[in-house]
């Protein structure tokens, strides 16, 4: 059990990391456009787009799981997916694991 925590978190941190490297991406990439290829004036309607395609996403994720869009229950909601996963490819009873474990 313990190996396939450790295979969901990293699979969780990984996936956290590409979404801190999307959002340093994107400011860049709007920071060049508005100080060296256009001006703001020109920029201010894309940067207003991409926030309300963003804001429109997390509105989306708290429709689809009922809970807020925190990175805390983002990360667990990743691990939660994968370990279960995970538990299944190696044909890992968790329902037996668990119990097992409040019961103790």
């Amino acid at each position: 059990m313990q190996e396939i925590d450790s295979l969901a978190h990293k699979h969780a941190m990984r996936i956290l990391c590409v979404g801190f490297a999307y959002f340093v991406f994107q400011f860049a990439l709007l920071f060049r456009l508005t100080f060296w290829e256009f001006t703001w004036h020109e920029i201010e309607p894309l940067d207003l787009t991409v926030a309300g395609i963003q804001m429109i996403v997390c509105y989306g994720y708290f429709l689809h799981t009922s809970s807020n869009p925190t990175l805390q229950d983002f990360r667990q909601r990743l691990f939660l997916a994968r370990r279960r996963k995970l538990c299944t490819k190696h044909s890992f009873d968790i329902d037996r694991y668990l119990k097992l474990q409040k019961h103790l």
